[in-house]
């Protein structure tokens, strides 16, 4: 029993050894370059990688083979990166010109105000987004009210930040 279960862990083994390059290059893609983030990248992807062996045929080509790693790396670091969602900081804490944050942010009529200068230059469909996100709705919530994916909900959330961070200097 012992040296089948060695057998597995030397196998596991010798795919990582074959396939490290593609499973560091998609690690420090998704972590941006950050070394600590990266380490808990590859420990995510090496255990997702233990969990599915099973899933890989045996007598694959070493194309299909590879094909399998990428795409069990993508599996792991898509989920990685849904559950540490990046941390935004609300509108009315933050101020562009000196980076403090302020007590009192003023009237809800006056911050509605500042979100409408900031949304200059939003298509239709995005200031429906930031209606809607203004509301409370995110993910895939946002998603099924607008009638799209939740990954493109995310996605124009996030084009829409960008956006916004743009018009900050109009303030």
């Amino acid at each position: 029993m012992r040296d089948r279960q060695e057998g597995r862990y030397a196998e596991f083994d010798e795919l990582v050894r074959r396939h490290k390059e593609v499973i560091v290059s998609l690690c420090r893609w998704r972590s941006g370059g950050d070394r600590t983030r990266c380490n808990e990248l590859m420990q995510e992807v090496l255990t997702s990688l233990w969990s599915y062996r099973h899933t890989l045929r045996e007598g694959s080509t070493p194309r299909q083979e590879r094909a399998w790693v990428i795409w069990q790396c993508r599996g792991a670091l898509s989920h990685s990166f849904r559950r540490r969602r990046p941390q935004i900081v609300p509108l009315d804490e933050w101020r562009a010109e000196d980076g403090e944050q302020y007590a009192d942010s003023g009237s809800r009529e006056e911050r509605m105000e500042t979100i409408e200068a900031l949304a200059l230059g939003l298509t239709p469909h995005e200031r429906q987004a930031l209606d809607l996100m203004l509301e409370g709705y995110e993910g895939a919530d946002l998603g099924k009210r607008l009638g799209i994916k939740a990954h493109s909900a995310a996605q124009l959330r996030l084009r829409i930040i960008e956006k916004m961070k743009r018009n900050i200097d109009r303030i």
